[in-house]
């Protein structure tokens, strides 16, 4: 990591500047899927002869919002990686390196770029990702998206067949892995065979007690006591994208270890939620809430609200989403104010389903 900074610093002197970005949500599969496909493409460009290139793997959120990802900060410390070393987007000009022909856009965890990068398309020219396929199709570009349930998955393929993986790096995948798969029960619908395949392989390569592992970051990202709750709507939020002759603006955010009660039992809980979607100009926000009802050996429990300003565009997305019989919803039984809320009985259905769901809404209903 301290090359990639010294790298940062000195870009004037590369032709190419190959930036390894995640989703704007910026979760720890986006994290370490960047730091280690940014490690994998270096220790290639090093055996391939000609122009110089950079290779910067950039965390998609301000600096300022890294505490707030309390599972990475936590599986980073445990692994001893120096967050100092770590590059935001607000550290590097992409808008420059754009201007001057040198970016070259590696995304990973994502395949459709957040509505403030969007003109940045132009300039990807590798995906990685786990997502459904929603890149343009007349921007041609090398695709690696297969529906795995980590793109860390995909990430450690490719190490490991370059024989590139050390025991830190396995820690790092493992960690997200079964955070992102629930530890790999099946209950949860959420891992493959080429998840569990991967597990098997960095565990005989590198030993660690996964059961304990998994513990121990899903307690950190659970544990959210300390965050207020615009820390919580903005911690994992992601932004759909601007549809063509749609003005609508609506967004994701997903809250792990606390339930719609919970949630909705916060001081001033509407109050943060207005200021949240007027700051973020949103019509609709869908916070979607994962969170475990007894233990973490226990399959998760999702509810999902939709809330915002816009009260017709709230109202059709909610009749839709709960209509399309995708996500199973029921409406619940309690009320809060200006928002509709739903118990989700398919547990698979994360936001990984639901994004693609909202999106086709707005294209197709409004």
């Amino acid at each position: 990591m301290r090359k990639e900074k010294d790298c940062l610093e000195n870009l004037s002197q590369f032709t190419e500047v190959h930036v390894v970005l995640g989703n704007e949500a910026c979760d720890l599969d986006s994290m370490v899927s960047s730091l280690l496909h940014a490690f994998s493409i270096y220790k290639t460009l090093l055996s391939v002869p000609g122009k110089p290139a950079a290779i910067i793997p950039v965390f998609n959120i301000p600096k300022e919002d890294f505490c707030l990802r309390t599972e990475a900060v936590f599986l980073f410390r445990r692994y001893l990686l120096d967050s100092s070393f770590f590059i935001f987007v607000d550290d590097v000009d992409l808008e420059n390196l754009l201007e001057t022909g040198k970016l070259q856009l590696i995304l990973v965890d994502h395949n459709i770029l957040a509505k403030a990068q969007k003109h940045l398309d132009v300039a990807v020219f590798e995906i990685l990702d786990h997502h459904k396929d929603q890149w343009p199709a007349n921007l041609k570009v090398r695709k690696n998206i297969e529906p795995v349930g980590s793109c860390c998955t995909l990430v450690a393929e490719k190490l490991l067949a370059l024989d590139l993986i050390d025991g830190q790096m396995s820690g790092l995948l493992l960690g997200t892995i079964l955070l992102d798969t629930v530890n790999l029960d099946p209950r949860a619908g959420r891992a493959t065979d080429r998840d569990r395949d991967i597990v098997k392989q960095l565990q005989e390569k590198f030993p660690l007690a996964i059961n304990e592992l998994y513990r121990s970051v899903s307690t950190a990202k659970f544990d959210v006591s300390a965050l207020s709750t615009l820390d919580l709507l903005r911690k994992d939020y992601k932004a759909l994208p601007t549809v063509e002759n749609k003005d609508l603006c609506v967004g994701i955010s997903s809250v792990s270890g606390l339930s719609l009660s919970d949630f909705f039992s916060r001081t001033l809980v509407h109050h943060s939620i207005s200021e949240y979607c007027q700051a973020s100009s949103l019509d609709v926000l869908i916070i979607m809430f994962l969170y475990f009802v007894e233990n973490l050996d226990d399959p998760p429990s999702r509810q999902i609200a939709v809330c915002g300003p816009h009260e017709a565009a709230k109202s059709k997305i909610a009749e839709h989403l709960s209509t399309s019989g995708e996500l199973k919803l029921k409406l619940n039984d309690e009320r809060f104010q200006n928002c509709f809320v739903y118990d989700q009985d398919n547990i698979v259905a994360s936001r990984k389903v639901v994004f693609p769901l909202v999106l086709d809404i707005i294209k197709n209903r409004f």
